[in-house]
């Protein structure tokens, strides 16, 4: 479980993304790890659930190819942003993120 801003945030599932597009909903947004375990071999996008449902949500690249050349792109919903911007691209080797909802239209990295 993460504490964050007084609040206890669990983690429910795990889903595991060879190497396509996809997109986060619910339980995933409530408190999912979502990782990346295939051999990119192209950049790849993730839209992220409406930061109004969402609570926590962690991706990380366990098969360490993510690259500059092969990117995760995570897309906020319309209207949400992801630190002030509508995308935030992972691309280094094992990269990972920790996004936090704020319930209303916001998704903070805490890494």
């Amino acid at each position: 479980m993460l504490i964050f801003n007084r609040r206890a945030l669990t983690l429910a599932s795990m889903v595991r993304h060879p190497f396509a597009d996809a997109s986060i909903g619910l339980p995933d947004c409530e408190g999912g790890v979502m990782a990346q375990t295939g051999t990119m071999t192209a950049p790849r996008t993730v839209a992220l659930c409406l930061a109004a449902v969402g609570n926590a949500v962690i991706f990380l690249d366990e098969s360490g190819t993510i690259s500059e050349a092969n990117t995760l792109t995570l897309v906020a919903a319309s209207g949400d942003t992801i630190n002030g911007a509508q995308t935030l691209v992972l691309n280094a080797p094992y990269a990972s993120a920790i996004l936090i909802s704020d319930g209303v239209s916001k998704w903070t990295r805490l890494q």
